[in-house]
Order: structure tokens, then C-alpha cells, then sequence
């Protein structure tokens, strides 16, 4: 937990000019198109660990072989907390094969992809999304 402390702390210290309003997620719906706030996630494959006004803060679990549609990613700290093979297909057609060591920490640019667990294990990470409430000048 001190770990995703410390992410949090990074991510708000760097403040990010082009976030959206609050980077909520919406539970109810697993279409792959964007919801009213631009933010999407498929609901059965992540869990909300922590909300304030600064930061949203999700567990993300995807099964061994499991495929997301086509969402949008919000800028975010991600911290892989298991090893990751997958592949990240764009609205454009290109294919991307990435692969991320239990442990390592980056910081994810806004995007739209759909997703695959290349892996015969479930993938998992957190994401720390920062609110435009958390930003401060």
C-alpha cells in the first residue's frame, strides 16, 4: 500500500494539465463505446480500491485469455502487480504486443484500444487515475 502511496504522490506532484473532470468509472455499463465522461472499462474486470477528489484509484484483473473491447484510457499511473503479456489493438488496425515484470510502474498517455491476455495466467494491475479536482497550480 505504501507503494501505491508513493505512485499517488508522483502522479500529483507532476499534475496533468489535459485531464478531464472527475475520471469516474462507469459500473454500470460494459459497452465498449465511451460513456458522457470519456472513460470505459469492462466492470466484471476491475474493482474501484479507493476514491477521493484527487485520485480514482482501480484494481484491474483480466482471466488468462481474455479479450476487451475497443475503450478509452485516461491518463493514469498503472503498477503492474503481476508479470503481463498481451496485445493492445487500435482503431486504426495496428497490433502492439507488450509485456510488463510484477513490479514496474509507468505512466499510461490517454488512448483508445481494445485489450488480450496473451498469458495463461490472469493479468493484474492498478491504475491510478488522477481528478482534475487533484490538480493543483
Amino acid at each position: 500500500m505504501m507503494r501505491i502511496a508513493s505512485v499517488c504522490a508522483i502522479a500529483l506532484a507532476f499534475g496533468c494539465p489535459f485531464l478531464s473532470a472527475a475520471e469516474e468509472v462507469d459500473h454500470r455499463s460494459a459497452r465498449a463505446d465511451k460513456d458522457s465522461r470519456g472513460v470505459h472499462a469492462e466492470p466484471q474486470f476491475f474493482r474501484r480500491e479507493f476514491a477521493n477528489s484527487a485520485v480514482v484509484v482501480l484494481r484491474i484483473r483480466i482471466p488468462p485469455h481474455a479479450t476487451i473491447p475497443q475503450h478509452d484510457v485516461s491518463p493514469r499511473v498503472v503498477v503492474w502487480l503481476t508479470d503481463a503479456h498481451l496485445e493492445l489493438t487500435f482503431p486504426d488496425g495496428t497490433v502492439r504486443e507488450e509485456s510488463y515484470r510484477a513490479g514496474q510502474t509507468l505512466w499510461v498517455t490517454p488512448e483508445r484500444h481494445a485489450g488480450l491476455n496473451l498469458s495463461d495466467r490472469p493479468i493484474e494491475f492498478i491504475a491510478v487515475i488522477p481528478t482534475a479536482r487533484g490538480i493543483r497550480p
